[in-house]
C-alpha cells in the first residue's frame, strides 16, 4: 500500500486532549499520524517501525503550511505530554508516536467491526 493510501483513525477524546486549544499542535500531532508507518520498512539500511517516521522539522513545516518555530513548539510540546519520541541525528529526525498501537490498533477498525456484525447476522440464520 502507497503512503498516501488508507485511512488513520482519531479518537473523540482529543476534543478533550490538552493541545486541543493549539491548533499547529494539533495538526502537527494528527500529521505524524498520517506520515508514521503502518507497518516495519527499511531506509537507508535502517529499520523504521510501525509508528515511526523520518522527517525534519523543515519538511513538516514545508507540508503544513507551519513555520519551523510553530513545528518546534509543537514537536517540544507533544514530546513534554508523551505523545511522540524525538530522537535526532545529522542527517533527519526520528520521530515515534508513543501509543501508536493504541490509536491505530486493527482490531477495532470499522472494516473489522462490520465483518464481525454480518458474521454474527449469518450465523444468527442458520
Amino acid at each position: 500500500m502507497a503512503k498516501d493510501e488508507g485511512y488513520i483513525k482519531l479518537f473523540r477524546s482529543l476534543l478533550t486532549w490538552e493541545w486541543i486549544d493549539k491548533p499547529e499542535t494539533l495538526s502537527t500531532f494528527i500529521f505524524l499520524l498520517l506520515v508514521a508507518n503502518h507497518s516495519d520498512n527499511e531506509w537507508h539500511g535502517t529499520t523504521i517501525k510501525r509508528g515511526q517516521t523520518v522527517t525534519s522539522y523543515t519538511e513538516i513545516a514545508h507540508k503544513m503550511g507551519l513555520s519551523v518555530q510553530q513545528v518546534r513548539t509543537s514537536i517540544k510540546r507533544l514530546k513534554s505530554t508523551g505523545e511522540i519520541t524525538h530522537q535526532k541525528t545529522n542527517r533527519y529526525s526520528l520521530i515515534t508516536i508513543s501509543n501508536y498501537e493504541v490509536y491505530q490498533s486493527v482490531v477495532n477498525t470499522p472494516i473489522n467491526n462490520q465483518a464481525t456484525v454480518s458474521q454474527q447476522s449469518s450465523n444468527n440464520q442458520s
